[in-house]
């Protein structure tokens, strides 16, 4: 054992000390591997990260911290922690430690009925539990060689009043007080090795002549005690009165709580703690054989549907206006029925399915909340989701969902897209999960995989230290429901490309899904009533265009999309011209465009450039005098600021593209104001949010999948080493901007990484200016000093006010930032105020 973790007996300091004692001497390795294990101790969610090595001591020891890291310790791991805790809670009466306070390593054995040849298995254990500071090591006495070790008071008051399935300690009388009928109880139950509560029925549902039948009951109502000892019943049953009348368990006066002492456990079972084989996994039961080609048609068909559904859910004119959310009971009943009416024209989606779609929408980062919150609106990353490969967005969906924290995403029974939503930390389920679903299907089974699904939820109890015979728990249940939605379950077995982002491996489980999914199809054929069909499902490249012009009226293997008029009018609002139009139809179309389509095209951008926008003023200009009239005299015509100066022509104080959005707001398909000449056409350039760079998207997703691990994100592990870093420097907070400097390194686009969030949330947290180097919409770089940045809804916005006669700050979307770093002395104004 290292000897950073041995302590001197002699040592009367608090724990607080002893941790900091040992953080002093620890390298940033050493811290590296402490925020693995604990990464709540780097960042907490809106705790700011400690300042020094004593505020990180102190988080130690807290109980949500403790909570946490008990939770994430597998069953080994668990039985070792709980029985410290049962013999350091007996030490004081008995004697099973040799020193007070403290628990030698062959105690902890006897508890744990270990054989003296898995005695390097347990001392590994507790070398384990030390690292990430739940006990500490003692120095061996004078008179024992045995190591002795120290559960701090935190710690136990963490694990709670019931380790390892016991009862709290109590003043009962001595083994040798119980009455005869007692201990010849106990002395018979110890000889019974049911490895099941089916099997303890079994043993007390017979009648045999000799009348062993009330002994067996008794039995199993004893063991069945020591699973669950303190348990609540409305009614005494007859056993539990024979047992009090025995004195083997006691139910306090005015509560209907059943409580079996702590010692009555242990001698029940020899001295020892819960019987099991210690780091013995469950016997797995042989499972039904699933052919790979079968896997592989349900996997197609999952994936194609999840995938299919949500586009039409990203597509849909309530979600692309936006959805309103009613104070803090997310969307409305009214609202909710209305996206559902609209998407049943194109497929019928259940009540529940939409809600999954929703909520999935919201985790994947597609859409999110306004400033107000008043309206969930599409991301960037939902605009241009379409134009992403289908192998990308699934496992852009998987990889969010597995780094989310939040509820399930089935069995919700609040409003879809809620703010006031239970918020259970489901990550920890996800992640036992993947490692249950990795352990059942392994690499090696892909040539012959195997449904999983009747054995999943056993093994994920037993890694989560549950007791593997009690009733599926809803947690294991929520994630199992989420797996199957998600396609990561398909036919009752883990996918392939499932069993692949179990080991951590997303780029190839892209590779793998792109070889399964369909070929996709380049070219459409259009028939004489404007209908363009796809015989295969429409490349990335091919579907995004034709949803700007288009409209989908059918999906699934073949696609079918329909050209109206107001469908050209939503593409020239774009900023598109009709003549990238026809020459896309020209390149994509297997037969010669029909003529009537052609005409279809012209007369509606004619129609659609009668009204044209100037930036000299700004002006409006009309083809009749009728139109301007009709616009002067709406009931909203206040909006636009604007004064007659002929029949035709109207001026406005307002900018050009503050007049645009006016107008489009009163319901004008009004083509976008160019900034370079006076007067606007159909070829203006676009202000929609929609990105047109989709590779540059794909870059991104690419980049984010790679450094994606199934723990913990990519920027938790960078701010990890940062932090660490920072702390071992020095002591004090004086070093944060050198520290700042240091971590963060400017990154190019080769390298196609993204600035760590943490880095802009630690500048944020204790106000560092930065300096902020990105590229814009256009392509160009573009550089910012922020003084007060924050991270608001994906982007780091500028709080501060604008100084002097200077524009706000735009917010910096976060996936086009090359670097952050505190600006060096010259590049700061000597006048500017900070």
């Amino acid at each position: 054992m290292p000897s950073e973790h041995t302590f001197s007996r002699r040592l009367t300091t608090t724990p607080v000390r002893r941790i900091k004692g040992w953080l002093h001497r620890c390298d940033k390795n050493q811290l590296v591997e402490l925020f693995t294990s604990r990464p709540d101790l780097a960042t907490t969610g809106s705790l700011p990260p400690p300042e020094n090595l004593e505020e990180l001591a102190r988080r130690c020891l807290s109980i949500s911290s403790l909570t946490r890291c008990l939770a994430g310790l597998n069953r080994s791991q668990r039985d070792v922690l709980e029985a410290l805790a049962v013999a350091t809670d007996l030490s004081g009466a008995s004697a099973l430690s040799s020193s007070a306070g403290t628990v030698d390593s062959a105690t902890i054995r006897h508890l744990l009925a270990v054989p003296d040849s898995a005695s390097p298995d347990v001392d590994q254990v507790l070398d384990e539990l030390s690292w990430v500071l739940l006990i500490f090591a003692q120095s061996p006495s004078y008179d024992s060689a045995q190591q002795h070790w120290m559960l701090p008071a935190e710690v136990r008051q963490a694990i709670g009043p019931h380790p390892a399935g016991l009862a709290t300690e109590v003043s009962a009388p001595e083994l040798n007080e119980l009455p005869a009928t007692a201990r010849s109880l106990l002395t018979q139950a110890r000889t019974v090795r049911a490895t099941t509560l089916s099997e303890l029925d079994e043993q007390s549902g017979s009648d045999p002549a000799d009348g062993s039948a009330d002994q067996a009951e008794l039995i199993s109502e004893l063991y069945r005690l020591r699973i669950h000892p303190v348990r609540s019943q409305r009614t005494a049953t007859a056993l539990i009165h024979r047992l009090r009348n025995l004195g083997l368990v006691r139910t306090p006066a005015g509560t209907q709580q059943v409580i079996f002492p702590a010692r009555y456990g242990l001698a029940l079972t020899g001295g020892t703690l819960i019987n099991r084989e210690f780091r013995a996994t469950p016997v797995t039961p042989p499972l039904q054989q699933i052919s790979p080609d079968e896997l592989a048609t349900a996997t197609v068909t999952e994936v194609s549907t999840l995938l299919e559904h949500l586009q039409l859910v990203l597509d849909a004119d309530m979600v692309r206006e936006g959805l309103p959310e009613v104070k803090a009971g997310g969307l409305s009943v009214r609202g909710f029925r209305a996206l559902q009416t609209e998407i049943a024209a194109q497929a019928r989606l259940s009540e529940s399915r939409l809600h999954f779609l929703l909520h999935l929408a919201a985790t994947a980062c597609l859409l999110t909340r306004d400033r107000d919150h008043s309206r969930w609106t599409l991301t960037p990353l939902g605009h241009g989701f379409r134009g992403l490969p289908p192998e990308r967005r699934w496992v852009w969906l998987i990889r969010c969902w597995l780094q989310s924290t939040g509820p399930a995403l089935t069995r919700r029974t609040d409003r879809a897209l809620s703010s006031d939503a239970t918020q259970e930390d489901q990550g920890r389920w996800r992640r036992i999960f993947f490692r249950a679903a990795a352990e059942l299907s392994s690499p090696q089974t892909t040539r012959s995989p195997r449904r999983i699904l009747p054995v999943l939820a056993t093994r994920m109890s037993w890694l989560a230290g549950e007791d593997p015979f009690t009733p599926l728990s809803r947690p294991i249940a929520e994630v199992i429901d989420d797996a199957v939605a998600l396609g990561l379950l398909c036919a009752g077995a883990l996918t392939q490309p499932g069993q692949l982002i179990a080991h951590d491996r997303f780029l190839q489980a892209l590779a793998t899904l792109r070889d399964l999914l369909p070929e996709t199809a380049d070219t459409v054929r259009i028939l004489p009533d404007h209908t363009l069909i796809t015989t295969a499902p429409p490349s990335p490249e091919l579907a995004v265009i034709l949803a700007r012009w288009a409209k989908v009226e059918s999906s699934g293997y073949a696609t079918v999309y329909r050209i109206k008029e107001q469908t050209v009018r939503a593409g020239l609002d774009t900023g598109a011209s009709h003549h990238e139009l026809l020459q896309f139809l020209e390149q994509v179309s297997e037969d010669p465009i029909p003529e009537t389509l052609t005409r279809l095209i012209v007369e509606t951008t004619t129609d659609y450039q009668r009204i044209r926008l100037g930036s000299a003023g700004s002006w409006i200009r009309c083809r009749y005098p009728e139109e301007l009239d009709v616009l002067l005299n709406s009931p909203r015509a206040d909006r636009l600021a604007a004064q007659r100066l002929s029949d035709t022509v109207a001026v406005s104080s307002l900018t050009a593209h503050q007049l645009h959005r006016a107008l489009t707001e009163l319901g004008l398909t009004v083509p976008p104001p160019q900034a370079s000449s006076g007067s606007s056409t159909a070829e203006g350039q676009t202000t929609h949010t929609v990105l047109d760079d989709y590779a540059e998207l794909a870059r991104y997703v690419d980049a984010e999948l790679a450094e994606a691990g199934l723990c913990r994100t990519a920027d938790d592990r960078r701010h990890q080493h940062q932090l660490a870093e920072y702390l071992t420097q020095a002591d004090t907070a004086d070093h944060t901007d050198s520290a700042l400097t240091s971590a963060t390194t400017p990154l190019s686009r080769d390298t196609e990484q993204a600035v760590s969030v943490s880095v802009i949330r630690l500048a944020a947290e204790r106000g560092i200016p930065m300096l902020v180097t990105y590229t814009d919409q256009s392509g160009h770089l573009q550089q910012h000093f922020l003084r007060s940045p924050r991270l608001r809804h994906g982007a780091v916005v500028e709080t501060a006010e604008p100084q002097g006669q200077s524009d706000p700050t735009p917010p910096i979307p976060l996936f086009r930032i090359l670097s952050a770093e505190p600006p060096e002395a010259n590049d700061v104004d000597p006048d500017d105020p900070m």
